[in-house]
C-alpha cells in the first residue's frame, strides 16, 4: 500500500537532523551554496518588512511605525522628573514656525500641580498648559492631581492633624537653623472662636521670631459634640463604660474662664517643647498681659538652668496707640475744640492721621535702645505735626536724611 501524498500533490519533506544538514552543505560546490542562501534571504524578506538602511530613511518610516495597542491611548498620571523629562523631549523638538530650539519653562506651582510655558528664542510663547486637568465646581476648582494626593493620603491615615504636625517640627529646626542654638526665642497669642472672652474654644499658636513660622499649637475647648449627643443613662454600669472608652476622646481640656485659655495653652506648649520639639524656649515675646509670663516663671518648665525671658511686642505697644487715639475721636465727637473746630474732619485726626501716628510711634520704638531716647522719638512725631512756618517746633526731630 503506497503513503499517502499531500494535499500538494507532493511528497512531504523530510527535515534532516543539523550534522546531516552540514555535511550535504559540505559536499555540495560553493556556487550551489550560495545560491541556496540568496533564495533564502528572498524568502527571509519576504515575510520580514525591510528595514531602511539609512538614518534618513529610518526617520522618514517612524510616521508609518505602529504603535502596540497597549500604548494606543494613553491616561491616568505619572511621577516625572521635570530636568529630565525637558531635557529628552526638548532635545528632540524645535519651533514649527521658525526651526529655533524651545525651552519649558514652569510659571506657576499649586502643590502637585503646574502650568508651563513653551517658548521660542525668537518667536516667544508657543503653548501654555497645565500637567493636570482641573476639576470641581466654579467655586471649588482643584487640580486632579492635587485631589488624588489627598485622596491617598487619607486613605492610608495621613490628615490635616499629621500633616500640621509635619509642618511645625520643620518649622522648629528651620528657626533652629536661623538661631543657630536650640534655645529660640518666638511670640506668642490667643485667639478665641468669639469675641469678649466668652468663647467656648480657642487656639494658642506660637511663631518663631526669625522664621515667623508656627512652631507649635495648642486648642482649648470647654465643650465636646460627643459629650452633648449622649443621651444614654448618666450613672450606672452602662455610663462608667460609655465615659471609659469616650474620655480619650473627648474634646474637653480646659475648665475655667474662656480668658485662661492663652496662660493654659501657653504654658502647655512651654511644658512640652523639649518632649516633642527637642528645644527650649529661652525668650517669649507676648503682648502686655502679664499673666501668661507669670504663670511660665512660677511653673519653671526648664527648672532653674533656663527662666525664660519677656520681651514686649511692639506691635501690641502701637496697636494700643491706635486704639487709645480712636476711642479719643469717638468720645469727643461732635464736640468744640479751643479752636472752635471738632476733633475729626479734613486736617484734623482722621482715621489716616491716626494710623500715621501708631506706625511712626511703632517706629520710634524699634529704632531706639533706651528709654530716653524712645520718648524723644516718640515726642518728636508730636511736635513735628504742631508745628507751623510762624512757630516751628523741631527740635526733637532727628538730623540728616531720616528726618521728615
Amino acid at each position: 500500500m503506497s503513503k499517502p501524498r499531500s494535499r500538494s500533490g507532493s511528497r512531504p519533506r523530510k527535515r534532516l537532523p543539523p550534522h546531516a544538514l552540514r555535511e550535504k552543505q559540505e559536499k555540495m560546490p560553493l556556487a550551489q551554496v550560495a545560491k541556496k542562501m540568496g533564495e533564502q534571504r528572498e524568502r527571509d524578506r519576504s515575510r520580514t518588512p525591510q528595514r531602511p538602511s539609512s538614518a534618513s530613511g529610518r526617520k522618514i518610516s517612524l510616521g508609518e511605525a505602529e504603535v502596540p495597542k497597549a500604548r494606543e491611548k494613553w491616561s491616568g498620571l505619572r511621577v516625572i522628573d521635570l530636568d529630565l523629562f525637558a531635557k529628552e523631549l526638548l532635545g528632540c523638538v524645535g519651533c514649527a514656525n521658525c526651526r529655533k530650539p524651545v525651552k519649558l519653562v514652569e510659571i506657576k506651582v499649586c502643590g502637585l500641580s503646574s502650568q508651563f510655558e513653551v517658548q521660542c528664542e525668537k518667536c516667544g510663547v508657543l503653548k501654555t498648559f497645565r500637567n493636570c486637568e482641573n476639576v470641581g465646581t466654579d467655586t471649588n476648582v482643584i487640580a486632579e492631581a492635587n485631589r488624588r494626593a489627598v485622596f491617598a493620603t487619607r486613605s492610608v491615615g495621613v490628615g490635616h492633624e499629621e500633616e500640621s504636625e509635619l509642618s511645625m517640627m520643620q518649622a522648629v529646626e528651620r528657626e533652629v537653623e536661623l538661631e543657630g542654638s536650640r534655645d529660640l526665642s518666638g511670640s506668642g497669642d490667643g485667639s478665641w472662636q468669639r469675641r469678649g472672652h466668652v468663647s467656648k474654644n480657642g487656639i494658642v499658636s506660637f511663631i518663631g521670631s526669625k522664621s515667623g513660622m508656627v512652631m507649635d499649637v495648642d486648642v482649648m475647648s470647654k465643650v465636646c459634640s460627643g459629650c452633648s449627643r449622649y443621651s444614654g443613662p448618666k450613672e450606672g454600669p452602662d455610663y462608667d463604660e460609655w465615659k471609659v472608652n469616650h474620655i480619650p476622646v473627648c474634646a474637653i481640656n480646659h475648665e475655667g474662664s474662656s480668658g485662661m485659655m492663652e496662660v493654659t495653652g501657653m504654658l502647655n506648649i512651654f511644658k512640652r517643647s523639649v518632649a516633642t520639639r527637642n528645644v527650649r524656649y529661652k525668650r517669649y515675646i507676648g503682648d502686655g498681659d502679664s499673666k501668661t509670663y507669670k504663670h511660665i516663671c512660677d511653673e519653671r518648665p526648664y527648672g532653674d538652668e533656663l527662666v525664660p525671658e519677656k520681651v514686649e511686642c511692639v506691635g501690641h505697644v502701637q496697636k494700643r496707640m491706635s486704639t487709645r487715639l480712636r476711642k479719643l475721636k469717638k468720645d469727643m465727637k461732635g464736640k468744640k475744640l479751643k479752636d472752635g473746630k471738632t476733633i475729626g474732619g479734613i486736617g484734623r485726626l482722621t482715621d489716616k492721621k491716626i494710623d500715621q501716628l501708631a506706625t511712626y510711634y511703632g517706629n520710634a520704638i524699634r529704632g531706639n535702645n533706651d528709654v530716653e531716647s524712645i520718648r524723644n522719638a516718640v515726642w518728636a512725631t508730636f511736635y513735628h505735626y504742631r508745628s507751623t512756618d510762624a512757630n516751628p517746633q523741631h527740635h526733637l526731630c532727628p538730623e540728616g536724611e531720616s528726618s521728615h
